[in-house]
This record gives C-alpha cells, sequence and structure tokens, in this order.
C-alpha cells in the first residue's frame, strides 16, 4: 500500500492507530474483559474522539510554531507561506473532523461474534 503524504502529515496515522491502541488496552484492563473493545461500540469512538483531540492539537501546535518561527524572522504573517502538512491530500486541519466521523461509524458497525 502507498501512503501519500506532506510535512508531518505522516503523523496521523502514527496519532490514529496510537489513540485506538491506547484506548482498547485500558478499556480492557478497565473492564477486565479482553473481548470488551471488540464487543462494544463506544471505545472505538473514544479512541477515534482521543485521535481527533491529539491531532488537533498537534495542528495548532504547528500553526504556533510556524507563527513564532515568522516573528522571529520578521516575516509578514499575511503573505509568509505556511508549510503544508497533508495525509491523502486531505489537510492535517480536517483530520480530527475525519476521524470523529470515522468513530461515529465504527460504533455504530455491528461487532463480529
Amino acid at each position: 500500500m502507498v501512503f501519500v503524504w506532506n510535512g508531518l502529515g505522516f503523523m496521523i496515522p502514527v496519532i490514529g492507530i496510537g489513540s485506538l491502541i491506547v484506548a482498547q488496552y485500558s478499556v480492557n484492563s478497565m473492564m477486565g474483559d479482553s473481548r470488551y473493545y471488540s464487543i462494544m461500540g463506544w471505545p472505538k469512538l473514544a479512541g477515534f474522539a482521543l485521535a481527533g483531540l491529539l491531532t488537533f492539537g498537534f495542528d495548532e501546535w504547528l500553526r504556533l510554531r510556524f507563527v513564532q518561527e515568522a516573528h522571529q524572522q520578521g516575516l509578514d504573517l499575511d503573505t509568509a507561506v505556511r508549510p503544508v502538512h497533508s495525509f491523502f491530500f486531505i489537510p492535517l486541519k480536517y483530520w480530527p473532523w475525519l476521524f470523529l466521523g470515522i468513530g461515529f461509524l465504527a460504533m455504530f458497525m455491528p461487532a463480529k461474534s
């Protein structure tokens, strides 16, 4: 499979997969059942929501870093070109909403028995 990204866009699947792994291990350990994450839908929504929050925070951090670097270099923010960070041609700023939407879809998908 070919993955296409620009800038730090490769971090998007890292954040997403990491969030789902954290959600799975934390929910299974809290509930005491290793199948709970697979059976119920809400833990997947929680994992994707965590991925969305982390992706949003990552995007804000990159924006703040760009503003600080532009200010240090004396550049005008209106004319400075901001680096593009994307994954599969989708800019980083849209991924939190995509993660949330995917989480709602995963929540209502039937579980495998």
